[in-house]
Formats: C-alpha cells, sequence, structure tokens
C-alpha cells in the first residue's frame, strides 16, 4: 500500500489524485496509529500541495501527550518536518525520548539533524553523551555511526578509528564499506588496499563494490607511478574492469562514469560519449553525467548536440537549489560522509553555475551566462566575481566598481582583468599600478611573468613582453 500512495505522491498536481491519496493514507493511520511510513507521506503530501500549516497541526496533534506513537513514527515526522521548514523537528525527537528513551535510532537521527543544521559540536556532544547512556554502546553500529559523524565534522579522530574498526572487523562488509567511502581515509591508500582486499574476499568475485573501488584505487594511484609503461597497464586494467561490470549490469551508473573516465584518460572520447550517454538515460536527473557530457560534446565541437544536455544540467542544478525537496517515506536519516567532503552545499551549487555559465560563454552566449552567475546569489566567493568580471569585460561592461572588488582580494586572474580593462579605457599609469601588484602575490615559477608578457604584447610592446 506504501508503494502504491508513493507512486501516487508524483501526481500531486491533480486535485482528485491528491484527495484519493489523503483518503488511502488517512484509512492507513486509522488501522495503523503512527505508521511511520504512511505518516510521514501524509505531510510530505500536505507539504508539496502547500498546505504547511496543517502538516505542523498534523505533527503536533501526534506530539500530544495522550498519543504514543512507534519510535520510527516520531522519527519520519522529524524528517518531514525538516524537509518542509516545519520547525518541529527538536519537539518531535524530545518526545521519541520521553516516550521510548534513547535508543541508536533516535540518537544518530537527531546528531544528523544537528549537523545538517550547522551545530557540528552540538551533534558530537549529543551523540557521544547518548552512547555513554546505552547499554550495547560497544555495538558496532554505535562505533561505525560515531566514526562516520567525526569524518562529517572533518575531526582528525575519524581517521586512525577507521583504520582500528576496519582492521578489528575483517569479516563485516558493511564496516568496510563504511571505511572505504570515509572522507578520511581517501588518502590512506595502504587501508584502502586492504578494505578492497576483504571485501572480494567477503562477497565473492562478482561483488560490485569491491570493482568500482578497485577501479578507483588505480585511477588514485596512476599519478604517483614513475613508468609511462605501469601507467598505461594499471588504466587498461582499470578499463577492463569497468567494461566487464558494465557488460554484467547495464544499469550500474557508477560502473558506467568511471569507464567514461577511464576511456578519456586512453583518448578515446567518442566511446566516452556513448557511456554518459548510458549513464544520462539512466539517471536523466542527475546533474553530474549530464554536465559530463554537455561540456564533452562542446569540446568536441558538437555544439547542437551538447546544447538540450546543457540545459537539461540547469535545470536539474535549479530544482536541487530550491528548498523543500519530498522527502521520500522511510528514507533513513543517517550520516552521509560524501555529503561532506570538505566542500558545504552552497559553494558547490556556486562552483556548478560557474561551470554552466562557462559552457555558455564558450557557446558566444554570453548574456545566458551572466544570467546563470547572477542565480549564484549569495556567494561571494573570488571565483564568482572573476568569472562575473571576465564575462562583462567581454561586452565591454566591467565596471571601476567591479574592478575594485577584484582588488579588495587580488588574485593573477583578478589583476590582469582590471589591467586589461584600465589599459583598454585609455587608463595605462592605473593598468601599470595595477599590475605592479603581481609582486605581492604567491604565485608558481613564471606565472607572474605570464600575465605581464601577455598584458605587453596586448599593448605591442614585443621588447618587454619577451623581456618577461
Amino acid at each position: 500500500m506504501v508503494s502504491v500512495a508513493e507512486a501516487r505522491l508524483t501526481n500531486r498536481r491533480d486535485p482528485s489524485a491528491v484527495a484519493d491519496l489523503m483518503r488511502l493514507l488517512d484509512r492507513v493511520q486509522e488501522l495503523s496509529p503512527g505508521e511511520s511510513s504512511t505518516l510521514q507521506l501524509k505531510i510530505s503530501l500536505l507539504g508539496v500541495t502547500d498546505r504547511a500549516e496543517e502538516a505542523k497541526r498534523l505533527i503536533t496533534d501526534q506530539l500530544a501527550p495522550d498519543r504514543k506513537l512507534p519510535p520510527d513514527g516520531y522519527l519520519s515526522m522529524a524528517r518531514a518536518s525538516e524537509a518542509y521548514g516545519l520547525g518541529l523537528e527538536q519537539l518531535s525527537f524530545e518526545r521519541c525520548r520521553s516516550v521510548h528513551g534513547t535508543n541508536f535510532d533516535l540518537a544518530i537521527a537527531e546528531a544528523v539533524w544537528m549537523a545538517r543544521t550547522g551545530r557540528t559540536a552540538d551533534a558530537l556532544r549529543s551523540f557521544e553523551a547518548a552512547r555513554e547512556k546505552a547499554a550495547d554502546r560497544d555495538r558496532v553500529t554505535w562505533r561505525v555511526a560515531w566514526v562516520q559523524l567525526l569524518d562529517g565534522a572533518n575531526d582528525e579522530r575519524a581517521g586512525p578509528l577507521w583504520v582500528e574498526l576496519a582492521d578489528a572487523f575483517p569479516d563485516n562488509a558493511s564496516v568496510q564499506r563504511a571505511a572505504l567511502a570515509s572522507r578520511s581515509v581517501q588518502g590512506n591508500r595502504d587501508l584502502q588496499r586492504r578494505v578492497i582486499d576483504r571485501l572480494k574476499s567477503v562477497v565473492g568475485a562478482n561483488g560490485v563494490g569491491w570493482r568500482l573501488a578497485e577501479a578507483r584505487w588505480m585511477l588514485g594511484g596512476i599519478a604517483a607511478l614513475t613508468s609511462e609503461q605501469d601507467r598505461q597497464r594499471d588504466l587498461v586494467k582499470a578499463t577492463s574492469l569497468m567494461n566487464d561490470l558494465v557488460q554484467q549490469y547495464p544499469e550500474q551508473l557508477d560502473a558506467r562514469l568511471l569507464l567514461a573516465d577511464c576511456l578519456l584518460r586512453l583518448d578515446k572520447k567518442d566511446e566516452a560519449i556513448t557511456q554518459l550517454t548510458a549513464a544520462v538515460r539512466l539517471a536523466p536527473g542527475s546533474f553530474t553525467p549530464t554536465m559530463q557530457l554537455a561540456s564533452l560534446l562542446q569540446a568536441k565541437g558538437e555544439f547542437d548536440q551538447a546544447k538540450p544536455h546543457l540545459e537539461q544540467a540547469e535545470r536539474i542544478l535549479e530544482r536541487s537549489s530550491a528548498p523543500s525537496a519530498p522527502v521520500a517515506a522511510g528514507e533513513p536519516l543517517r550520516p552521509n560522509p560524501a555529503a561532506n567532503a570538505g566542500t558545504a552545499p552552497d559553494q558547490d551549487r556556486a562552483a556548478a553555475w560557474r561551470l554552466i555559465a562557462s559552457l555558455y560563454a564558450q557557446r558566444g552566449d554570453t548574456a545566458q551566462a551572466v544570467e546563470v552567475l547572477q542565480r549564484i546569489g549569495g556567494d561571494q566567493s573570488t571565483e564568482s566575481d572573476i568569472a562575473m568580471a571576465e564575462l562583462l569585460s567581454r561586452r565591454g561592461e566591467l565596471s571601476d566598481q567591479a574592478c575594485r572588488k577584484l582588488l579588495e582580494k587580488p588574485t593573477l586572474a583578478g589583476i590582469e582583468l582590471v589591467a586589461e580593462q584600465y589599459a583598454r579605457t585609455g587608463r595605462i599609469s592605473e593598468a601599470e599600478s595595477v599590475l605592479s601588484r603581481l609582486d605581492t602575490l604567491e604565485a608558481k615559477p613564471g606565472e607572474r611573468e605570464l600575465v605581464r608578457g601577455l598584458y605587453y604584447q596586448r599593448r605591442m610592446k614585443f621588447a618587454a613582453a619577451i623581456a618577461e
């Protein structure tokens, strides 16, 4: 019945479908008060149909002292409340604790919620306190969740604890997978090698996860190999491994993406495009393969074929930037180390918008590129300022105010842009004054000289350009 309800939720724009679904959910709740999946679905339905006040009343009624729901019911309400900005998460957690006491599911749900709302220290303290009170505090699930929280918080304790856990439970595939996915062991190739070998031993030669990890491990080590023959050998091995996996599991998205990466490294662009095209068909709402396909097609000069994928990537990012995405019934509230890989989600989105803008600029559509950059909104990064300045410079619309902003936090690219803008408008002395600030910046050998050389070349001062 839950699957039927979830399917109908996708048709939420039809009033009659919404009414039918609501009656179905109400019936389930009559038969099984507080049933978590349908309770969360009902709150989600109210949320996506802009009936937030009704959703808040529903949760508030369920939190009444005379009501006792199963633990999942309270946690489902907390998930839905967070998704739709209802502000009742803490009350849901507190009521769950009051009725059922503290248990693992409540402790991790509350800690992850705190971490997602920027209270990382509170999240760690809350989970640690709950674990201290738990009779089963040494159970592996508590230990893994604790290290995942530390990992998501970029806590230096996470790395050594992952090594300890992975080595303590060599036959536990869940522990090995968690360690392999963690941020803090990505540079520990020795541990990764042990974990991959253990997973292969535990799950068998046909396992998917260890083969994906094996390919990533080989690709990650190629740069450190001193012999071109060794680099080519590992690249071919990774390609063969992923090709076999794709043949066995054609709908395995990660295998398609890794195979595309391998093929690109082998300079087989057409074959890589084939894999990315298949990946986009498998996951039409996924930003990464869509953007990679658009970038690769455009790099080959196939602008017409790239355009629909670029526009789709833009739509995907627009949707992902919107608040209040629905939460699927029964979606677990667990730490997600991959989402905390050192960059905040809003910074990720800003970088993605800049990439989309750069592709529009490559197409010569500067107006659309400027419009895309303006969607970044509150992002105040130097990268976004430079990207916008480059576009405005192409249109002849780079203002003095924008130039001054670039010089507040000077970079090589920013100084080059401002000096060029001043020189183009006849302000040569100001341009050369800006160029002199290159000497105050840290730069790799030759970078400052290149900026100066290009500036003088554009001014037809070839002797000065050659001297640089």
